[in-house]
Parts: structure tokens; sequence; C-alpha cells
């Protein structure tokens, strides 16, 4: 099962037209982009076997701690005055937003082929060591 990040109409992954014209635009997009990750966590969760389930409470706490952390460099610019540096600022949080919402998606893709089946799956399906 593969994770894809929303896509706008041109097929394009929309995070990288990621822009921010203010502060409450980013918050949204912030909180909009975390909380995607974590529904499909809990998604993947329900319709998953149990093997994967500290896995995805890891990533989804991940997700928050990420949130949380962006949503406090969003409120607290320290260059309100100078406006190419603050600019450059808010567009490190989107890169840093950007990056780390693929590596949770990366992260949620590549549990498949890291959980072994547990023995008592491999007695089911008769699958040897």
């Amino acid at each position: 099962m593969n994770f894809y990040l929303p896509v706008d109409k041109t097929g394009f992954f929309f995070i990288k037209y990621l822009f921010m014209a203010n502060v409450r635009e980013l918050k949204k997009n912030i909180n909009n982009l975390c909380f995607d990750v974590i529904s499909e966590c809990v998604i993947f969760k329900k319709y998953s076997s149990s093997n994967y389930v500290e896995h995805l409470q890891a990533i989804a706490s991940d997700a928050i701690s990420l949130r949380n952390e962006l949503i406090f460099k969003a409120n607290h610019s320290p260059f309100y005055k100078d406006k190419k540096a603050t600019k450059a600022y808010y567009r490190n949080i989107v890169e840093e937003l950007t990056e780390k919402i693929i590596s949770l998606h990366e992260r949620m893709n590549a549990l498949p082929e890291k959980i072994q089946p547990t023995k008592l799956e491999k007695k089911e399906a008769n699958i040897e060591d």
C-alpha cells in the first residue's frame, strides 16, 4: 500500500507550490499536511495487521511534533523588521515542511517492506525460516 502526497490538477505535488501569502495560510497548510499524515496512519493501522502499531504510532507522534515545532516557528519570527529576512525565514519553514512531510510519507511507504511476518503468520502460511 503506497501513500501519496496530495496532487493538484496538473499532477504535481502542490507542496512544491506552497507560498506564504500570510502566516495564517502557512499555518493552515502545516496543519492540513500534518493531519493528513496522522489520518493515513490511523487508516493504515485499521486496515493492516497488528505488526505496524508501534511504527505507525512513532510516525504519528513525529507528525504531531513536526506540526507543533513549525507552528511555533511560524508564530515567533525573529525578523519582524527586515522584510527580506522574514521572507527567507518563512521560505525555510516551507522547505522544512516539504522535506519532513515527504520523509514521513516515505517511512509509511517502507513499512510493508520492513515488517517481517510473525512466527504465527509464518506457520499459518507454511513459510519456513
